[in-house]
């Protein structure tokens, strides 16, 4: 009898194991017969660091970085988008280089540096930590010009290099910026409303993030010297026949080669296959839009966007297991299938200071035929309550009516507002097996209706069978 004290000890270890909740199963998500849903959004960072090895990197709330618990939405080409206005380089504001490094801290993005002729030139910033300068005319014929720097070589080989935005250009006004030889030749770029998209022209109208490149051996030179274009001293911004007010994000006119703004897709021939096109100018407003983030100049890599939009997918196969919660029924009364599987994800869009949101959507495929759907539901703002414990379901089961197609379930999604989904359809054996990946299925005993987990009962009877054969061992 001693023995059997120990013996009645472990009988009941072992059944407290047995019957303790068993360990959330894993879902198979790349089954065919797994309903999944995924949040869809155009995600945009306030900072992105193109250092960061991943475009999914944000900084969190206390400062550290985080990711997005998603992946990119590639179903589309060019998938970022920015405003060249909004990139924070330092090689944006390299200009003038000095050859004595210790009086380095010219720079054409320095108000200070500008001289006025009627013309205001101020510092500013586009986005936080953005340089720039901001130069305005009250007056058809004010200018401002920049001569704190000399080029006496290569002057063709040369790049006049902008990005700017034109936030107002009067009637009948051309904005004109000039680069100027020691003895008064120039070359012109020119911001025109009533113009066309030649080479000499930067935009034809108010907007951001326009970028222009030109090299100056092939721009026209107008003769006010000796007709020579040499020796260059000075950039100028003329205001002709009316007013207008741009704000410089870049100047340069030292560089023998252009920046990148990255690489994006696009038909080049018509031929209906994808080319790959750099990205060195942009005369239209708006977002460039990209395919890759390594792909900017190596002079710019290590700066930053403000404002980097993306599109995002928080899928249901990305969820952590406590998110996620599977189980199955005997499917009585449906002779073609043996289970009735119920499937719970908890879903949200991440909260942050850094991160918001545009065009947000929760959505579906329709996995398989209509008639085995018996229930798909979803429900706003669950929090962390279980699964089984939510009553404010909304049913959206008749939209599931036809197999491939993709179903809207919602489009009032808030970040941080947990978003809970349930499907319930009709599996065959092999299909559980399918949906199955390992371990003992757990979460809530039943469905929406109630029930027992048939299965899971049988293995608890099984396990105590086993256990027991090997407690009489030890009585």
């Amino acid at each position: 009898m001693r023995r059997s004290l120990p013996a009645i000890g472990l009988v009941a270890l072992l059944l407290v194991s047995a019957v303790a909740p068993a360990a959330m199963a894993q879902v198979n998500s790349s089954s065919d017969y797994t309903q999944g849903a995924r949040l869809e959004a155009d995600v945009t960072k306030d900072v992105h660091q193109l250092s960061w090895d991943s475009p999914l990197t944000y900084e969190a709330d206390d400062g550290t970085q985080a990711t997005l618990p998603g992946t990119l939405n590639d179903s589309a080409n060019n998938t970022f988008e920015f405003q060249a206005s909004d990139l924070d380089a330092a090689a944006l504001g390299e200009f003038p280089r000095k050859s004595d490094e210790s009086n380095n801290s010219a720079s054409g993005l320095d108000a200070s540096e500008w001289t006025a002729n009627g013309a205001t030139v101020s510092d500013t910033e586009p986005a936080a930590g953005v340089e720039a300068i901001g130069v305005s005319a009250s007056a058809a014929g004010d200018s401002a010009t920049y001569s704190n720097f000399s080029v006496g070589s290569d002057e063709p080989n040369r790049y006049l290099q902008l990005v700017l935005d034109v936030n107002s250009l009067g009637s009948g006004a051309e904005v004109q910026v000039r680069v100027v030889d020691s003895d008064g030749d120039y070359k012109t770029a020119r911001i025109n409303g009533s113009a066309s998209l030649d080479e000499d022209v930067i935009a034809t109208g108010t907007g951001e993030g326009y970028v222009y490149q030109r090299q100056l051996g092939e721009m026209a030179t107008n003769t006010a010297g000796d007709g020579t274009f040499d020796n260059i001293e000075s950039v100028e911004i003329h205001f002709v026949g009316g007013t207008g007010d741009v704000t410089l994000t870049a100047l340069n006119v030292e560089k023998m080669s252009t920046w990148s703004f990255g690489e994006r897709k696009v038909d080049t021939d018509d031929d209906d296959d994808l080319e790959t096109e750099t990205v060195t100018e942009h005369k239209t407003t708006g977002t460039i839009a990209i395919d890759d983030l390594s792909t900017f100049s190596d002079a710019l890599d290590e700066g930053s966007i403000h404002g980097l939009t993306m599109p995002v997918k928080f899928r249901t196969a990305d969820l952590g297991t406590s998110d996620v919660s599977v189980n199955f029924t005997a499917a009585d009364g449906y002779p073609s299938f043996s289970d009735r599987v119920n499937l719970y994800y908890r879903l949200e869009l991440p909260s942050a200071y850094d991160l918001s949101y545009s065009n947000a959507e929760l959505v579906a495929e329709t996995e398989l035929p209509s008639n085995r759907y018996l229930a798909v539901e979803t429900a706003e703002g669950v929090s962390d309550t279980e699964f089984g414990d939510i009553s404010t379901w909304s049913d959206s089961t008749s939209m599931f009516d036809n197999e491939g197609d993709e179903v809207s379930l919602d489009t009032t999604i808030q970040p941080g507002q947990k978003i809970a989904v349930h499907a319930k359809y009709l599996v065959t054996g092999d299909e559980r097996d399918a949906i199955e990946s390992a371990g003992v299925v757990g979460g809530p005993m039943g469905d929406s209706g109630g029930g027992v987990n048939i299965p899971i009962i049988g293995g608890i009877i099984a396990a105590l069978g086993g256990i027991w054969g090997r407690i009489k061992g030890l009585i």
